[in-house]
C-alpha cells in the first residue's frame, strides 16, 4: 500500500518532470537553442497534435515507449519496424 508521503513525493517528481520538458520544449522555440531543447520542442508539438483522442492505455504507452526508447533504442526500433537512425 502506497502511503500518502510516497504519494505526494511521487506527484512532486511528476510536477517537476512536467515542468523540466515544458521549459525545454519552449526554450527550443527560440534561437540559439540546444538540440535538446529543439527535440523537446518537436516532441511538444507532436503530442499536441496527436495526443487528444487517443485512449488512456495508449497515453500510458506513449510515455513507456518513450522512456524504451531512451533505454534500449534499438529494440524500440525492431518494435515498430523502424530502422535505427544515426544519432
Amino acid at each position: 500500500m502506497i502511503t500518502q508521503e510516497e504519494k505526494k513525493g511521487a506527484e512532486a517528481i511528476s510536477k517537476r518532470a512536467i515542468e523540466h520538458f515544458v521549459a525545454l520544449a519552449r526554450r527550443g522555440r527560440g534561437q540559439g537553442a540546444s538540440g535538446g531543447e529543439r527535440r523537446a520542442a518537436r516532441l511538444a508539438n507532436a503530442i499536441l497534435e496527436n495526443v487528444p483522442g487517443m485512449d488512456g492505455d495508449a497515453i500510458v504507452g506513449v510515455g513507456l515507449f518513450a522512456q524504451l526508447t531512451s533505454a534500449q533504442y534499438e529494440l524500440a526500433c525492431q518494435l515498430i519496424d523502424s530502422k535505427p537512425s544515426a544519432r
